[in-house]
């Protein structure tokens, strides 16, 4: 949690210093964006892209997900966290000094009741921020899901978002319990009580249920103040602060916090953003 939100801090404040216009300019470039991603798209064919009325531009009938991005991605976010912890937790420094293989397994051997020793905030604030962090990180890594509008009415909306629920879990229970997860560089586990069902649990359900927020966030909150506000360091703060999960695997993907693959950068000074029907 305090990683997550160091981290946050850091790319608004250097908001002042970076770019504020690496996003797609207008719809069109978002169609040039869909195109490219799905070369075999391409053209005019109504069987080809599905028409949004919420947005301004198509989405692709078809995509796929991109699995060396996203497992790279998702890899950056595991060492940040296991930084964090060897860097500020004098227990995980010491735990590793003994030997891994055994040490590992008496740490999954560990796992019992709900409950795992942290503080609430950590469990249920902390845990749901990073579930929705490998949600998003799942979406941005596939060429279609990415371009579906927040529409909650809609069944292909639905869909992606348990399709990165299921990502959530995968990614989450490795954290756990895996070979590269805290139980292994940590030994999270090994003291007994200190290994629970509760993040297991905790981190899919909830942070999907963040996920679904930030959506909501963004298309009901930010976008309406974007269309009033056009000073680019405030859009900046806006996007990253009300979207944090989003603003984070944007990070992971070597992108600006505030990037938004479906609308204009913050320094896009015209009234960029659909009116008719819902954003």
């Amino acid at each position: 949690m305090r990683l997550f939100s160091f981290l946050l801090a850091l790319s608004v404040l250097s908001a002042p210093i970076l770019p504020a216009y690496d996003e797609p300019g207008s719809p069109e470039k978002v169609e040039e964006a869909v195109a490219s991603e799905n070369p075999k798209h391409n053209g005019d064919s109504a069987s080809n892209l599905r028409p949004s009325p919420h947005t301004g531009y198509e989405v692709p009938a078809e995509g796929s997900l991109q699995w060396k991005p996203l497992l790279l991605q998702n890899g950056l976010f595991l060492g940040l966290q296991h930084g964090y912890r060897f860097g500020m937790q004098e227990k995980t420094r010491r735990n590793i000094r003994g030997p891994f293989v055994r040490d590992y397994l008496d740490s999954i051997k560990g796992f019992s009741g709900w409950h795992d020793g942290d503080e609430w905030v950590a469990n249920y604030l902390g845990h749901p921020l990073q579930g929705a962090v490998y949600g998003f990180t799942y979406l941005n890594n596939h060429t279609r899901e990415k371009y579906i509008p927040t529409d909650f009415k809609s069944k292909d909306y639905w869909q992606s978002r348990f399709k990165s629920m299921a990502w959530m879990t995968v990614a989450s229970t490795h954290y756990e319990l895996g070979p590269l997860g805290e139980a292994a560089f940590g030994n999270v586990g090994l003291e007994p009580g200190t290994k629970g069902a509760v993040d297991l649990v905790i981190t899919p359900t909830l942070g999907l249920a963040t996920l679904v927020v930030e959506d909501f966030a963004d298309a009901r909150l930010i976008i309406p103040l974007e269309r009033r506000i056009h000073n680019r360091y405030i859009r900046m703060v806006i996007r990253s602060l009300f979207n944090p999960s989003r603003s984070m695997a944007n990070l992971l993907s070597f992108k600006v916090p505030w990037h938004r693959t479906t609308r204009a950068g913050v320094g896009f000074q015209t009234d960029a953003f659909p009116r008719n029907g819902r954003p």
